[in-house]
């Protein structure tokens, strides 16, 4: 049986190089379209976009991996004469990680096409195939770690941090929030990625629009802040119930949660609390019956997966209490900020919200004013283009908005 891409893009490749992974992802691409491989060394590598002495290189590497096998072949007609090699790429019998062959098929298409693009090399155009190849319609990833891009690339650890701050300046990254190893929350998780599935190194042509809103907004680090504040409170018996008050709301402080707050970098984990909040936000956005918000019930198991899990309650002898009351400030959170964005689309794209769906992006936490940026599916592929918008005030007593419509500029 043929190796499927999915596969293919599976293997280990501690060892070998990144271009000889993405030459036989190639050729396992070009077998799967026309049957065979039979072709000049020059032919080959012209039709596979990539030098001669690369192909050849590969190969090598390919060969020591038991991966293809080669044989000369005479060509016939009007190749005679020529030297013509045929390729056959031995069965894999793996599982893969990778749930989609057709996406992985139109990635692989995409390296096919000469860029003029100076600063893309193999390394980083494997990097994304492995990377998009996990993301879900949104082009969001945040299930694959670190450890295991190095390994299906075949790159040391400072090479895959130069590559992935690469694709954030290229823009192939819309943001990337970095995984933790929490000693108290999250535990060890991975990094988000929010790549531009509209960009033209990634080529996929969707039969839905992807549109980015930008709105100026104050409340947008709401979440992180409370966990800053939280970290920095001086936490004793009498501040027990506590007002404190973030952007005007007001947050009843439990010190039943406090072990919850005690991790290191701070503002790492703010931001990495702020963006669990913000999926979760995004989540009820999509599914909700507008203009009445369906609450989606945060549950408690829902906390222990995806803020403090179990096995860290255990470790710091966690009372139920801090579990409920950080369940409600959760659940808190998560409808103001379902409410608080859902407006702003509604605004935004008015009826025609209800047949989008949606996607808060994170943004740093670093300016005053940040932009909130949520992504947007519409499955009418005839929607105007990409909107941006400077929201000017928002007042949470009326919740009245504002806007002022920016000049495009892409």
């Amino acid at each position: 049986s043929m190796t499927s891409l999915r596969e293919a893009l599976s293997l280990k490749w501690e060892g070998h190089s990144p271009e000889s992974k993405l030459v036989y992802l190639k050729l396992v691409h070009q077998q799967l379209k026309s049957g065979e491989i039979v072709a000049g060394l020059v032919e080959l590598a012209k039709s596979i976009n990539v030098n001669k002495k690369t192909l050849s290189n590969a190969i090598t590497d390919l060969k020591s991996k038991k991966l293809i096998s080669t044989q000369k072949v005479n060509g016939k007609g009007i190749n005679s004469g020529k030297k013509r090699v045929g390729f056959e790429l031995l069965p894999l019998n793996i599982d893969s990680i990778f749930p989609d062959e057709s996406l992985i098929a139109k990635l692989v298409e995409s390296t096919l096409i000469v860029t003029k693009d100076r600063r893309t090399n193999s390394a980083l155009l494997l990097l994304i195939i492995i990377i998009t190849a996990k993301a879900n319609e949104f082009g969001v990833v945040t299930d694959l770690p670190k450890s295991t891009i190095k390994q299906l690339a075949g790159i040391t650890d400072s090479r895959l941090k130069s590559q992935l701050s690469k694709l954030m300046d290229m823009g192939v990254f819309r943001s990337v929030v970095s995984g933790l190893s929490g000693k108290y929350a999250f535990g060890k998780t991975c990094s988000y990625y929010f790549i531009d599935l509209n960009h033209k190194l990634i080529g996929i042509n969707k039969n839905y629009q992807i549109m980015q809103l930008n709105a100026l907004s104050y409340q947008n680090f709401l979440a992180g802040k409370i966990f800053l504040t939280y970290r920095k409170l001086k936490w004793r018996p009498e501040t027990y119930k506590d007002i404190i008050t973030i952007e005007g709301y007001p947050f009843e402080v439990d010190p039943d949660t406090q072990v919850f707050f005690k991790d290191k970098q701070a503002i790492i984990f703010a931001r990495y609390f702020q963006t669990r909040i913000d999926e979760l936000a995004s989540t009820m956005l999509t599914r909700i019956s507008k203009p009445n918000l369906e609450v989606m019930s945060i549950t408690t198991d829902m906390v222990d997966k995806m803020f403090f899990p179990k096995h860290l309650q255990y470790k710091h002898k966690v009372n139920a209490k801090c579990i409920v009351h950080l369940t409600n400030l959760i659940q808190r959170l998560i409808i103001f900020y379902a409410e608080y964005v859902g407006e702003i689309l509604n605004f935004a794209y008015k009826e025609r919200n209800l047949q989008m769906r949606h996607m808060i992006i994170p943004t740093p936490l670093d300016t005053d004013a940040t932009y909130l940026k949520v992504i947007s599916i519409s499955n009418n592929n005839e929607d105007d283009s990409i909107r941006r918008f400077t929201a000017l005030t928002f007042d949470k007593l009326t919740m009245q908005l504002k806007f002022v419509e920016q000049p495009e500029h892409t």
